[in-house]
């Protein structure tokens, strides 16, 4: 390297184009401008996506600064590969190579950022006691700050090694460069580490959920998340550990390597935190501070005069069948609106989840009916969603809470007048998807 460095004709004050390979070599017209087109109009569209994830749930109260990190993302590789397209028209520009590498180099390290704060909130919820330390609060805030950090590092690095005219120069800004690349190849790896270390091993106490969707559905996104952004991590490491001269590019740096574990594997963690509503599913209320609150409502989650409520009913099929078998066969007392009793216990057609205590497979008429004896005013949020469990689906409702006499006895125990039940048509209406305009906690 420092042959070709002392040999180079640099005049004036740069940029000066790079002696060595560049990791997806030289764009050119015919190949790269296709290519950098299509994932332009990809990212642009998860860039759109996210952001409007990220608005309809700011409405909502919902604060979810995540959507909003990756629709940044998003942003910066619209930039990158619109660079990359303006550097194959203009391959002989230094200052637009310099812009393409920067952004190129800047971009993922956002999604490091979101990993290891997603991290944090499974390690959490698994074991509450370790991660809630402020100890370990406290290494995890310096890992989430490093990102910027390192991010601003390496941009000053980067447009250093354009404007050294020494061998001696160029030595440290490749060192320097390679450092960057280390500490972002740690960052992609950390959420492995710690998963596989502290995941597998019971939890002292039961994990508190957080969001909706079964846990371990948490647990494989993150993991999907890490494993495919490291092996893009990884190859931009080799890519800043070796130098061969920019006519005569190394393996690493070949073109379909760059595309295919760089903008694609890229690509596909933006679509699937997408479609899988990431906003949802690691959603937790604000101001946590400790154990325990990760599902605890907090006042700031909750609308003016409404709150989000996840009712996940079972009713045995025994103990609908009993107790339909008793309200045929029962005398209706007309004088107090009761069909009978069960184990010596009064029946109402209102109160029929107290003599059910083992509740699977509900229909959507008793899980309504249900609901209705909460004494909340409820409208049905989307259609019931198979949460993965064969014995449990999700209804989602939102409500409004009811006023109660306090010094009614029959209003206290739910036998009073209620609402009459809507009609059963409400199951036939067309509704938005659930987590389209609410959240399920």
């Amino acid at each position: 390297m420092a042959a070709q460095i002392e040999t180079m004709k640099r005049v004036g004050r740069g940029p000066f184009a790079p002696p060595d390979a560049i990791l997806g070599g030289i764009p050119t017209t015919k190949l790269d401008v296709p290519i950098s087109a299509v994932f332009l109009v990809l990212f642009l569209i998860g860039a759109a996506t996210h952001m409007t994830i990220y608005n309809m749930n700011s409405k909502r109260g919902h604060k979810f600064i995540l959507s909003d990190l990756f629709f940044d993302f998003c942003m910066v590789r619209t930039v990158t590969t619109t660079m990359r397209i303006v550097w194959a028209f203009k391959p002989a520009n230094n200052s637009v190579v310099l812009a393409a590498e920067i952004f190129e180099n800047a971009g993922v390290s956002v999604i490091f950022a979101i990993n290891l704060v997603l991290t944090q909130r499974i390690l959490r919820a698994i074991h509450p006691k370790i991660f809630w330390h402020p100890a370990v609060s406290l290494f995890f805030t310096f890992l989430v700050a490093s990102v910027p950090f390192f991010i601003i590092f390496n941009i000053a690095v980067l447009t250093a090694s354009f404007f050294v005219v020494t061998a001696e120069g160029a030595k440290i800004t490749k060192d320097l460069l390679f450092l960057g690349a280390s500490w972002n190849l740690f960052l992609c790896v950390f959420p492995l580490i710690t998963l596989s270390t502290f995941a597998v091993f019971p939890s002292p106490t039961p994990i508190e959920k957080f969001g909706i969707g079964r846990f371990r559905t948490k647990i494989v996104m993150l993991v999907y998340s890490a494993a495919t952004l490291f092996i893009g991590a990884i190859v931009r490491l080799i890519a800043a550990a070796q130098s061969h001269p920019i006519n005569m590019p190394g393996q690493v740096d070949t073109k379909p390597i760059f595309y295919l574990t760089g903008f694609m594997l890229e690509i596909f963690v933006v679509v699937l935190f997408a479609a899988a509503r990431f906003d949802l599913r690691f959603h937790i209320p604000n101001g946590c501070t400790g154990p325990g609150q990760y599902s605890a409502p907090k006042d700031d989650d909750k609308e003016e005069l409404f709150q989000d409520v996840d009712v996940k009913m079972r009713i045995s099929y025994g103990s609908a069948r009993e107790f339909s078998q008793t309200n045929n066969n029962a005398n209706y007392n007309g004088n107090n609106g009761y069909y009978g009793n069960i184990n010596g216990l009064p029946i109402s057609p209102r109160r029929w989840q107290d003599v059910a205590p083992d509740r699977t497979n509900a229909t959507r008429e008793q899980v309504r009916q249900a609901i209705d004896d909460l004494r909340l005013n409820f409208e049905l949020v989307g259609h019931p969603i198979d949460s993965g469990d064969s014995e449990l689906l999700v209804y989602a409702f939102r409500v409004r809470k009811r006023s109660v006499s306090s010094g009614s006895e029959e209003m206290e125990m739910g036998m009073g007048p209620r609402r009459p039940p809507r009609s059963s048509t409400w199951m036939g209406q067309e509704r938005s998807p659930v987590g389209a305009e609410d959240e399920m906690l």
